[in-house]
């Protein structure tokens, strides 16, 4: 277990890249379900899902190699430093336990926002995320709740009425 600890605290940049690149590869795969009406303009509802998730590999691929060129240098410095290479770097693992809870609750989100519809699975999500990514001498649980369900509505309502766009309803009357 030790030496796992290890390995993940020198790749872990190349590890979360590799698992946001299959997220945005399932992403991508899954948006060629998206249903595609005329449009005069010649952009379509995949337009910008496939825009997003195909920036989004890149960088995820470009982190990738950076994580493992940074990786390998950290792991050769730590082995040339044999004494240094056998302290605990529990302030770095709370960042790489931070790091899959972040993933699981935007895939929590993703399971939500067609149960729940955008209003209430933005506002989990958001309020999640706050909280997750706060040290908890700092969090303001009123405070995140209220920027949750304030940023939630303002984009409901920007992307229904300027963009036109059909978001997941849910359990919302609207």
């Amino acid at each position: 277990m030790r030496q796992f600890r290890k390995i993940l605290h020198w790749y872990r940049d190349a590890a979360s890249a590799a698992v946001l690149l299959l997220v945005f590869g399932y992403f991508l795969y899954a948006g060629r379900d998206i249903h595609v009406m005329l449009s005069a303009s010649g952009v379509t509802a995949r337009f910008f899902p496939t825009l997003i998730c195909l920036f989004g590999i890149v960088l995820c691929g470009v982190n990738m190699v950076s994580g493992l060129i940074s990786g390998n240098a950290a792991r050769k410095k730590a082995l040339g430093e044999a004494g240094e290479a056998e302290r605990d770097s529990n302030g770095n693992w709370s960042v790489a336990v931070k790091s899959v809870l972040s993933v699981g609750i935007i895939i929590l989100y993703l399971v939500l926002i067609d149960l729940l519809g955008f209003i209430p699975a933005s506002v989990l999500y958001l309020f999640g995320q706050m909280c997750l990514l706060t040290e908890s001498w700092k969090r303001k649980w009123l405070l995140f709740a209220v920027i949750s369900v304030a940023v939630s509505v303002i984009s409901y309502v920007f992307f229904r009425n300027v963009f036109h766009l059909m978001l997941p309803k849910g359990i919302m009357p609207f």
